[in-house]
């Protein structure tokens, strides 16, 4: 049987500017119609590198493997277990990935449920080619700004954070508590809760609204910054660098930190060295 395709819409608009990112943003398209995939991948692949998945159990693997700027997956309630985009956000290493739902069921309800379920956007089809682009595009700019902003060295000093002072409070409070507890290689998500006097959940919604990272991302991003911050002034070797922070492998460690910094500790180390 071939796939419906009709619903696709083919109004004559000007296209959206074309920029090539370096290296280009992930796209991961989650949806088990091939036409729909084409769609995507033929609409979004002169701007993003696409990968595909035709179910949600690839999805769910692929989207932790390759860690996507942005996912676009179909609304799909299935028998058994949760949905795709409920999973994506309730997992730590996936939670702050942005989430499109997209579907062809014209239907209030499942709008209402797709962002209760925390979809990030909603898109129904038939949709017009420019406007998929410019709210890919926005997406994925909006949640880069916010990793440029919280990124920069600053973010260890929160007062220079320009927040709200609850914020601001609430943001010293937890860098504080991830300080004192830096080198305990088992302090994590639900410790840091406990330590901060709330549940994982109201952590987790508290966390990702001002930094957009859930609490094991932080608490992995601050004690990389703090380990680089030892081997820019020379505190010890990489590996009493990484015991410090409260890294027990050293592959692991290694690892994350050529993820973050884009290089090996010896590597980054060898900089400073006089």
């Amino acid at each position: 049987m071939k796939p419906n395709v009709n619903f696709f819409q083919s109004d004559l608009v000007p296209e959206p500017a074309k920029y090539s990112p370096s290296p280009p943003s992930t796209i991961l398209v989650v949806n088990g119609n091939v036409a729909v995939r084409e769609y995507l991948r033929k609409t979004l692949n002169c701007t993003y590198r696409i990968e595909e998945a035709g179910d949600e159990i690839d999805g769910l693997r692929l989207a932790k493997q390759i860690l996507p700027d942005l996912i676009i997956v179909d609304f799909n309630v299935p028998a058994k277990g949760d949905p795709l985009c409920f999973q994506l956000k309730g997992c730590e290493r996936t939670s702050h990935i942005p989430v499109v739902i997209l579907t062809h069921q014209e239907n209030q309800n499942n709008r209402v449920k797709s962002f209760y379920l925390g979809a990030d956007d909603f898109m129904n089809l038939p949709l017009q080619e420019m406007e998929l682009q410019v709210r890919v595009q926005n997406l994925i700019q909006s949640r880069k700004a916010l990793f440029h902003k919280f990124s920069h060295p600053v973010e260890l000093k929160p007062v220079a954070i320009d927040v709200l002072s609850e914020n601001e409070i609430f943001l010293k409070r937890i860098i504080m508590v991830i300080e004192e507890h830096m080198s305990d290689t088992l302090f994590g998500s639900e410790q840091f809760a406990r330590e901060m006097g709330l549940s994982q959940t109201r952590l987790y919604r508290k966390l990702t609204s001002l930094t957009g990272y859930a609490s094991n991302d932080f608490i992995r991003r601050m004690r990389l910054q703090r380990a680089a911050d030892l081997l820019q002034r020379q505190v010890g070797n990489v590996s009493d660098v990484a015991y410090r922070v409260g890294f027990n492998s050293l592959s692991y460690f290694a690892k994350c930190f050529r993820e973050f910094y884009k290089c090996t500790p010896r590597e980054y180390a060898k900089r400073f060295l006089n």
